[in-house]
């Protein structure tokens, strides 16, 4: 008896995967796919009402997943920093004495968000106290997690772009700065902001009738050195990283004291902060939330990078992106979601070395929309498809915007991950990931897109 109801149970279930995949909508999904050929492709989506996954095209197989990885990183930080947290620098002197402090230190706290306006107000505040001149050095202290400045796996010809920005405690503008080239009236002039003694511009471009520039950067005799050479035939800027970008947010230190009439005539150099320093002010970041808002719409990877660290320091003083990720993978393991097969290697996705599950992910997606301590905070953190961040130039055609979803993309590789709330009430969780195509990429983000609108339209089985 026991038998025949285990037999019928088995039935039922069977009945009901078999007429799941021949509903047309899924049976559409399937021939979108098929328009792939060889290209390795796995796609996964879940009911987010129970937790049943119904799509599955290869959805235990193993891929590079490029920025969706920074869904990881931010949810990790959900769960483990929190949602009102903020990342903190602090300014240290070894003593102060009527108008002088002597000695300056600046400690890095991971914050991404740190800019030359909050270090413009910090010389403000020393000016209210009557501050007039650092007698010493200015010193940085990078320390606050670990100090390797590229993630695993990077390759090492990315250049000066600002995807790759190097890696630090100490970071400000991004460990950017911005070439700016102007044209206008035949002659070109070229800037670069913020302007610090740390940057030196080596400007060697010539008008043409092609644009063609040639813009490198090294590191030479302590100063990153921008190589322009080539042709130009109109105006543009160009976001470049900096080597050593800690020793870069010192300079900007000493270069906005001097413009607030605080003199500073020491070096600028690297070393922890004095035991007995005294703390003489703090920079906040804004609230994670609302840092997790900016990684996700613009896919920053160097804050996502920051945020593993920081995570990592949970485990170990040198916050390295391992520990981070680690700590990031016990949680999640703790919340029911499986990482055996997980392989996180950096927070951004740059790296080739990380390799996740399309399941995976949407187990995590759906995992996030059920954790009542940040669930609104994390849905709303990914960018709107048609209107914000990364996605606002894809399904623009779609009237209601209840799609919500972070792109990834590599060289040969495109992927796409996130929550449709579909026309009849479902939230569904979705995860698209193509690796090893050639040919246009547009191609295949069209892909993606048909199967996130069948999605859309879609009727779940109740």
């Amino acid at each position: 008896m026991l038998f025949c109801y285990y037999n019928l149970m088995f039935c039922q279930i069977l009945l009901t995967f078999l007429l799941i995949n021949q509903s047309p909508e899924l049976a559409a999904i399937d021939r979108y796919i098929n328009l792939l050929g060889p290209v390795h492709t796995g796609v996964s989506v879940v009911n987010c009402r129970n937790g049943v996954e119904i799509y599955s095209h290869q959805s235990r197989y193993l891929f590079v997943p490029a920025s969706i990885q920074k869904l990881i990183s931010v949810a990790g930080g959900f769960i483990l920093l929190g949602s009102e947290y903020r990342f903190q620098t602090n300014f240290y002197t070894d003593s102060v004495s009527g108008t002088n402090v002597y000695n300056l230190y600046v400690q890095g706290g991971a914050d991404p968000s740190l800019d030359t306006n909050q270090i413009k107000q910090f010389t403000g505040v020393l000016t209210g106290q009557g501050i007039t001149e650092v007698v010493g050095n200015i010193y940085i202290d990078p320390y606050g997690v670990d100090t390797t400045s590229l993630g695993s796996g990077w390759m090492w010809d990315e250049g000066y772009y600002s995807y790759s920005a190097r890696i630090s405690a100490l970071t400000c503008q991004g460990n950017c700065v911005e070439l700016q080239v102007n044209t206008s009236g035949g002659s070109i002039n070229c800037s670069v902001e913020p302007n610090c003694a740390y940057t030196l511009l080596v400007d060697s471009f010539q008008y043409g009738s092609e644009h063609n520039p040639e813009i490198s950067r090294i590191f030479e005799n302590g100063i990153n050195v921008i190589l322009l050479k080539g042709t130009v035939n109109r105006s543009f800027n160009q976001k470049i990283n900096l080597e050593k970008p800690h020793l870069y947010t010192g300079y900007l230190v000493r270069e906005y004291l001097t413009r607030n009439n605080i003199s500073c005539y020491g070096e600028v150099k690297e070393r922890p902060v004095n035991l007995n320093a005294q703390l003489v002010h703090s920079i906040h970041s804004p609230p994670y939330y609302q840092l997790a808002d900016s990684v996700l719409n613009f896919s920053i990877n160097l804050a996502s990078e920051l945020i593993i660290r920081k995570i990592g320091t949970l485990r170990n003083t040198q916050g390295t992106a391992q520990d981070g990720l680690d700590n990031i993978l016990q949680a999640f393991q703790s919340m029911g979601i499986e990482t055996s097969n997980v392989k996180a290697r950096d927070g951004s996705g740059l790296s080739r070395y990380n390799l996740v599950s399309p399941y995976f992910l949407t187990s995590l997606l759906e995992a996030m929309l059920s954790n009542n301590l940040c669930c609104e905070y994390f849905y709303r953190s990914l960018p709107i498809m048609g209107l914000e961040g990364t996605v606002s130039f894809r399904l623009r055609e779609i009237s209601n915007r209840n799609i919500r979803a972070k792109t990834g993309s590599l060289s040969g590789v495109s992927s796409l991950a996130g929550y449709v709330e579909n026309i009849h009430g479902d939230t569904l969780a979705f995860a698209i990931i193509m690796n090893n195509y050639t040919g246009s990429t547009s191609r295949i983000r069209n892909i993606q897109d048909s199967i996130v609108y069948v999605l859309l339209n879609m009727e779940v089985p109740r």
